[in-house]
């Protein structure tokens, strides 16, 4: 049998040189292809800045480029690191986060439910007092040769500030008598008077003088005999009005005054029997009069 091996040992060679050259050719194309494409992206890129990013004419006809974009600052807002952990036997122990108490204002009440308040001290001023008085009113109306005078009694109410301001609220009863009964009047007279004093109101001072202006009405209740045993009622009506000054004498809570007023009196002739009198001076209460009162009062201030 012939020996082969000389055969055999020049076609290994030639497998061996044939894959060799087939390596380095294999090698070679991959490396191509790799650099194609990192020259592709590298195009790609380009035009796509310069495609933002148009040239412009510097007026010299030469094309320039546009300056960059300045970068844009994002502000970076600082974070307060977590508490550093604290070491315990065999293990690391990482405390939690707590975060800042909180205060809350909390309204409280001026005075709670249970509290004494302070009592509030009298400033020494005495402001309301009631009254009695005693009144005549004389007016300018003639029952045969007698002068219509009118007397009687009342009470009143009276309301006074620190300074120098009143009101007054007086409602008194006051008769009279003519003709040996044959003429009797009784009248009702409710007034409103709004007063200005000439001091102030102080617990230490003991005289003042006041004025007085206001109104108010008075119904009129008037009986006649006709004849021996015949008598009649009748009512009437008349408004008001009137004007005066007074008096006054006061011992801290004790109160004299007195004073005098202009009265004006008109009747109304809405109403029966009134309508009947229309235009008569003369009838049993006057169409229009006018006189003067007189009163003198006792109050007590609170």
């Amino acid at each position: 049998m012939a020996d082969c091996s000389q055969w055999v040992s020049p076609a290994k060679d030639l497998t061996g040189q044939a894959l060799a050259s087939f390596l380095i050719t294999k090698g070679f194309v991959e490396k191509n292809r790799i650099l194609n494409l990192f020259s592709a992206a590298a195009l790609s890129t380009i035009s796509a800045v310069a495609s933002a990013q148009p040239p412009s004419d510097d007026g010299y006809g030469y094309v320039t480029e546009a300056p960059p974009a300045p970068a844009q600052v994002i502000p970076v807002v600082p974070i307060a690191p977590p508490p550093p952990p604290v070491y315990q036997q065999n293990y690391y122990y990482y405390p939690t986060y707590a975060p800042p108490r909180r205060y809350y204002y909390v309204p409280v009440a001026p005075c709670p439910v249970n509290c004494v308040k302070p009592v509030r001290k009298w400033d020494g001023v005495r402001r309301v007092s009631l009254g009695f008085h005693v009144s005549v009113l004389g007016i300018n109306q003639h029952i045969d040769q007698d002068r219509v005078v009118l007397g009687g009694a009342g009470f009143q109410l009276r309301v006074r500030n620190k300074g120098h301001l009143g009101f007054e609220a007086s409602q008194s009863f006051i008769h009279g008598s003519f003709r040996q009964g044959g003429y009797e009047r009784t009248s009702f007279p409710l007034s409103l008077s709004f007063m200005a004093y000439l001091f102030p109101n102080e617990d230490s001072r003991h005289f003042n003088l006041y004025a007085a202006v206001g109104g108010g009405v008075m119904p009129d209740l008037v009986r006649v005999r006709f004849a021996p045993g015949d008598y009649r009622s009748q009512d009437f009506f008349e408004w008001e009005g009137h004007a005066g000054l007074g008096a006054e004498l006061r011992f801290h809570w004790f109160a004299i005054e007195a004073d005098a007023r202009v009265v004006g009196l008109i009747r109304e002739n809405d109403d029966r029997p009134a309508i009947y009198y229309a235009g008569v001076a003369d009838g049993p209460i006057a169409d229009k009069s006018w006189g003067l009162t007189g009163n003198v009062n006792v109050s007590f201030w609170f």
